[in-house]
């Protein structure tokens, strides 16, 4: 009796593993044509490479339709500036143009994913429908907080992930790969 019950909480186990790797690669290999969304939030990420990019992708989606803001989420870390501001110097430097021409509204506040999109949620508490920027291993778990957090219209885009060496990549989506669940977790022990 004991040995089956330690074979099916195995089963169990592996199950849940199994599909937590499969929703994180499937929802980073998913590219979707968005439709024009109420808002563009663009996740920080740092003030380095990842956050360059993420912000390109988010001007991209704006030159592609005029009529969206740019959330840029990202509190201050180690800089004297927030990743927000970091990723509107990007932008303001991109596409040559003055901070007033853009419409932005900087989240600075931020120091987690979860926060990201809570602190945007009281930024933009009339959007119908979201674009999230954020890196292909990122997206899985940025859309299961979008969610729970009152987004439901959501669209999501990246930057190609080819700026990333494959090593790195690859600790990227095994440290999501290990979030999802936490993320998870947390989100249950909440409703209980």
């Amino acid at each position: 009796m004991f040995k089956k019950i330690i074979c099916i909480c195995g089963a169990f186990i592996v199950l849940v593993g199994l599909s937590d790797i499969g929703y994180v690669l499937v929802m980073g290999s998913i590219r979707l044509v968005c439709p024009p969304a109420d808002d563009v939030i663009v996740l920080g990420s740092g003030h380095g490479n990842s956050a360059v990019k993420r912000a390109l992708t988010g001007l991209a989606i704006y030159d592609k339709d005029k009529s969206q803001t740019l959330v840029l989420s990202g509190g201050k870390t180690d800089f004297p500036t927030s990743e927000a501001e970091f990723m509107e110097s990007v932008i303001v430097s991109a596409a040559h143009v003055p901070t007033s021409t853009i419409p932005f509204i900087l989240e600075e506040n931020s120091r987690s994913t979860y926060e990201n999109f809570l602190d945007s949620r009281q930024l933009i508490p009339k959007a119908r429908s979201i674009t999230i920027v954020t890196d292909t291993f990122h997206i899985g778990r940025s859309v299961l907080i979008a969610r729970s957090l009152g987004f439901h219209n959501i669209c999501w885009a990246s930057p190609d992930p080819s700026y990333l060496d494959p090593t790195t990549l690859a600790q990227y989506y095994v440290r999501e790969m290990a979030a999802v669940p936490v993320y998870v977790e947390q989100l249950l022990a909440s409703y209980l």
